[in-house]
């Protein structure tokens, strides 16, 4: 599971994690990032101070490939993206 999972940081305040989920989800697809079809963010994990994320991707590649999100703007703020 720990290979499936990418933490994203500076999180803009009040991000929910199903907001942040179909954001994710929509930018892996508008830039041909998906393994398959459907949503490669299966789950969103996000930090009591609502600061940054946990996003588990549903296979290796796919959270391989979501490293390209980093830098991805977002309400005003560029995510960032990494291994945890």
């Amino acid at each position: 599971k720990a290979q499936r999972e990418l933490y994203i940081g500076n999180l803009p305040l009040g991000t929910s994690a199903a907001m942040l989920q179909a954001v994710l989800n929509q930018a892996m697809a508008q830039r041909g990032l998906a393994t398959g079809p459907g949503a490669p963010v299966i789950n969103v994990w996000v930090s009591g101070e609502n600061r940054f994320c946990f996003a588990e991707f549903r296979t290796v590649q796919d959270a391989t490939n979501g490293l390209a999100l980093n830098g991805t703007p977002f309400n005003g703020v560029q995510l960032r993206v990494g291994r945890p």
